[in-house]
């Protein structure tokens, strides 16, 4: 089985829904984390939470915030260094 980690800003139109769907559905990989980028609100990470519910899957998600220069996502248990520009969180 693949251990794959997935990055999405689902929520604009119907592609990541459908793509989210056909990966929660897969035998061939486990999904370990689900990354929703450009998400400052937490709209994204908010609707994959709806769908994992939906679906009846328990995955961790982690909400992804886009500086003009860099994308940081990084999960607080494993990171050894802090960003002052980080604003996600580990829902």
């Amino acid at each position: 089985m693949n251990h794959v980690i997935i990055d999405t800003d689902i929520g604009g139109d119907p592609d990541d829904f459908i793509a989210l769907l056909m990966a929660l559905n897969s035998k061939n990989m486990s999904i370990d984390l689900i990354v929703t980028s450009q998400d400052p609100d937490g709209y994204r990470a908010d609707l994959v939470k709806k769908i994992l519910n939906y679906t009846g899957k328990d995955v961790r998600i982690v909400k992804g915030y886009k500086s003009q220069k860099y994308v940081y996502v990084m999960e607080k248990e494993k990171s050894s260094h802090v960003n002052d520009d980080y604003l996600g969180e580990i829902n």
